[in-house]
């Protein structure tokens, strides 16, 4: 499976076009710039895991200063 992190304003996703066209089952994970600068301080583990391994597709890396 694929996991894939969204930041930014709310928009309707279909996970299932996407599992469709990659042939993979997906995790969406969906944050509001907001919600993802709480991220960087309730949930450490997780924020350094998407900055450090993450592979951003498009825009640059979420990094909270």
């Amino acid at each position: 499976d694929y996991d894939f992190v969204v930041i930014g304003k709310e928009k309707e996703i279909h996970e299932g076009n996407i599992e469709k066209k990659l042939g993979k089952k997906i995790n969406l994970h969906i944050f509001s710039w907001g919600d993802w600068n709480k991220q960087a301080e309730s949930n450490k583990a997780f924020y350094i895991d998407v900055i450090s391994h993450g592979i951003p597709l498009y825009g640059e890396r979420p990094i909270v200063k």
